[in-house]
């Protein structure tokens, strides 16, 4: 009876030792993955897999993705993610990491080796200014971005005493290449990423062309009912087609949405109808011609009809290298 409560003591020390020596190992695991950002460059190749697929063998398609992951990461929405650690100890792994790019002197001399190869350029001020900055230890207790800082506020200065256009826009790709900030973010929020990714498929785009030419398509076929009328004036008529076609630059230009332009339509038709109060039948014509068009469940068909659906979305993104144009789903 004596020896239990002994393996008690003993079984419940074991399970705190590795419980806690679990969580140490875990705690270190997570320090060691954010101070080397290991998670970001996963989430950027998982991101690449993802979009790449299975199927993709050609070297032209994997270009296209990488590309496009680029992308991105370029937009502001991205870009401006920032999860990196911060702190001495961030600093020191950071600048004491050989794999790294980004350390303050392989920044300055990536720097000075791309300025060198701009043709009549004094950069002996700037070079001066950048040895200051490295070594002064005050800055050197900051982190990384803010001696990358430093060296890009150093930088516009010399871009600002340049008189030649030319090496002012090669002085402008050369920090956008070297001192923008590249840290890539942790987690991405799948609001978003889901964003992100269609603003760069250009989706909405390509959403609204298709809806602008099946716009027009409608209002072509409206139009065409309308003239067959015998006894409608054409004065009423001419306004008329003067009034939508206002609509539809109006929508095309983004200024409405789909539903309200057709409302819009729908409203200028029963205008047309008041105006041709004198003829019965040709109020009962264009009475029925509106309800084919806009009254009812005919109404939700046209919007169903005038809006893009994931499988025109497919063919588009099959096309290798098209551009988004009007009229590109006509003959749809």
């Amino acid at each position: 009876m004596l020896i239990l409560p002994l393996v008690l003591d003993i079984a419940i020390g074991l399970v705190f030792i590795y419980i806690s020596l679990s969580l140490i190992a875990s705690e270190i695991q997570e320090i060691i993955s954010t101070l080397l950002e290991f998670r970001a460059k996963h989430l950027k190749t998982s991101i690449q897999y993802l979009l790449m697929g299975s199927d993709i063998d050609s070297v032209n398609e994997i270009k296209q993705t990488k590309q496009l992951i680029d992308e991105l990461y370029d937009n502001p929405l991205i870009k401006n993610l920032n999860h990196q650690s911060q702190g001495n100890l961030s600093y020191w792994v950071k600048t004491t990491n050989p794999w790294r790019v980004d350390t303050p002197t392989k920044v300055k001399n990536q720097l000075l080796k791309r300025l060198n190869q701009v043709k009549d350029i004094d950069l002996t001020e700037f070079k001066n200014e950048m040895e200051e900055i490295l070594n002064n230890k005050k800055i050197q207790e900051n982190s990384l971005d803010v001696i990358q800082l430093k060296f890009k506020q150093k930088f516009n200065q010399l871009l600002l005493k340049q008189s030649n256009q030319t090496n002012r826009q090669k002085l402008v790709k050369i920090r956008t290449e070297l001192l923008e900030n590249k840290t890539l973010p942790s987690y991405i929020p799948s609001e978003t990423f889901a964003t992100t990714l269609l603003e760069s498929l250009q989706i909405p785009q390509l959403t609204h062309c298709y809806s602008s030419d099946k716009f027009k398509g409608v209002i072509k076929r409206l139009i065409k009912k309308l003239s067959e009328l015998e006894n409608l004036d054409s004065r009423n008529l001419e306004k008329f087609i003067k009034e939508t076609k206002e609509i539809y630059d109006d929508f095309s230009d983004q200024k409405y949405k789909l539903e309200v332009s057709l409302l819009r339509v729908k409203a200028r038709l029963n205008e047309l109808i008041l105006d041709n109060d004198n003829d019965e039948t040709t109020r009962q014509n264009l009475k029925s011609i509106k309800n084919t068009f806009f009254e009812g469940k005919n109404f939700e068909i046209l919007c169903h009809e005038l809006k893009l659906n994931l499988i025109y979305i497919a063919q588009f993104l099959e096309l290798d290298g098209s551009e988004i144009k009007r009229g590109e789903f006509e003959k749809n």
